[in-house]
């Protein structure tokens, strides 16, 4: 199924959502490593950020790149830290990160005021949407099948098949097998010539 195209804003401002897998910035250490990394990739960018334990609310502006590829580099490089630094590897974000077009001049003072804290949820997104849980983490192996009761007949009846052996001959009777029979004597060719001229 097609991903859905993000829409784009006339304004070029942005308010992004970036939901990890788990609490990827519950720790001080992660909120400054991803800040550092949005500064770093966003340059002046980036407007504003405010955390939870399981996601980043960024007020961005994008560049004549678009928000798609301003955003990569800061993901893939905040993931690779988040990974070294917990000794994990794999998904660090449940999904690609949302972006609320800002159009208005007033959705972008009330988005700077929730970037200041001060407003309890983000102005373009609802509190479910805000509170949803994370995605179930999916199992390490598949469950084995159940067997029905058509298979155990099956397999009683590959099990009752005779089973051939196979002897193994001593060195010395193969070869003696081997030998391979002497040739039939040609048989001579019949010529018109006297038989005491041959």
């Amino acid at each position: 199924m097609a991903r859905k195209a993000r829409e784009k804003s006339s304004t070029g401002i942005y308010a992004v959502v970036l939901r990890g897998n788990e609490e990827i910035f519950k720790t001080e250490d992660m909120r400054e490593a991803f800040s550092e990394a949005a500064k770093k990739y966003l340059g002046r960018g980036l407007i504003g950020v405010v955390y939870s334990d399981g996601h980043a609310d960024m007020l961005v502006r994008e560049s004549e790149k678009g928000i798609s590829m301003d955003m990569k580099p800061l993901m893939t490089s905040f993931a690779r830290t988040y990974n070294r630094e917990n000794g994990s590897d794999g998904k660090v974000y449940r999904d690609r990160f949302k972006s609320v077009p800002v159009e208005t001049r007033s959705l972008e003072r009330a988005c700077r005021a929730y970037m200041k804290g001060g407003e309890i949820a983000a102005p373009y997104i609802t509190n479910a949407q805000m509170t949803a849980a994370p995605a179930p983490k999916k199992p390490a192996s598949k469950p084995a099948p159940k067997k029905t009761a058509a298979e155990p007949a099956a397999k009683k009846k590959t099990a009752e098949k005779p089973v051939k052996k196979v002897t193994k001959k001593p060195v010395a009777e193969i070869k003696a097998d081997e030998k391979k029979p002497e040739p039939a004597p040609k048989p001579k060719k019949k010529s018109n010539l006297p038989s005491w001229l041959l």
